[in-house]
């Protein structure tokens, strides 16, 4: 649902206090219930342990997605979900219909339909800075897309 709505990457300082906020929520609430938790009779008291376990295998099964949210793989990827998949989509520049390669830290992007060449930076590998223009072509051609 987030990486539809793009609120974490729009909105990041929001997204970090409200990661802040919920730990320091689940810290207190840990707090508060670990001490009675421990002194529970029989089984009961392996019940914070079972919880735990559960925590934990959810964490590990959640982990991956959610670092290849923040951390795409490669250019390619980033510019399919910055502008391929947005507001070039309906355009020559659609992922379908361009041939790209990078050059130097820079994703070259060439449409079929032989319109202008887009130039987008840094295409780093794994890198997590959005692609940019970098050059007076590309940034006219997604200002009349409305990128």
């Amino acid at each position: 649902m987030t990486s539809k709505s793009r609120f974490l990457l729009d909105h990041p300082k929001v997204s970090v206090l409200g990661c802040g906020v919920a730990a320091v929520l689940a810290a207190a609430a840990v707090h508060r219930v670990a001490g009675r938790a421990v002194q529970l009779p029989g089984r009961a008291a392996a019940a914070p342990g079972v919880v735990a376990a559960v925590a934990a295998v959810l964490v590990w099964q959640v982990q991956g997605p959610v670092v290849e949210h923040f951390y795409p793989g490669d250019a390619y990827e980033r510019y399919q979900r910055q502008y391929a998949d947005g507001c070039l989509a309906a355009g020559p520049y659609r992922i379908d219909a361009v041939q790209s390669h990078i050059e130097d830290e820079v994703l070259v992007v060439r449409p079929i339909s032989g319109d202008p060449v887009l130039r987008l930076g840094p295409a780093r590998e794994a890198g997590t800075d959005p692609l940019r223009p970098l050059d007076r072509t590309t940034r006219t051609v997604l200002e009349q897309y409305g990128c």
